[in-house]
């Protein structure tokens, strides 16, 4: 019998990269899932020696001065989603 690999899920935010033409600050948000225990990811991409897997990303994301900029409500999303990951993992 196969033990199961158990994972924990995290959020990885990065800045993203845009044209001088604009302004503000842009960021990228990942859901990764790594190997619980594993080392935590720092940037989002996938790596097969540690075991990353992006399960999904937000781009692009402008990080404005309220709670209503696109950057914080992608991140809530993304929180929303990894809740959801742990409650099916049994975490």
């Amino acid at each position: 019998m196969e033990a199961k690999t158990k994972f924990d899920y995290a959020i990885v935010v990065s800045q993203a990269k845009m044209p001088s033409s604009c302004w503000g600050r842009y960021y990228r948000i990942g859901l990764v899932r790594y190997p619980e225990g594993g080392e935590i990811p720092k940037i989002i991409r996938n790596s097969s020696k540690k075991g990353h897997e992006i399960l999904c990303t937000w781009e692009k994301l402008n990080s404005g001065k309220t709670a209503r900029c696109a950057f914080e409500r992608a991140l809530a999303e993304a929180e929303a989603k990894r809740e959801k990951l742990w409650a099916a993992d049994g975490h």
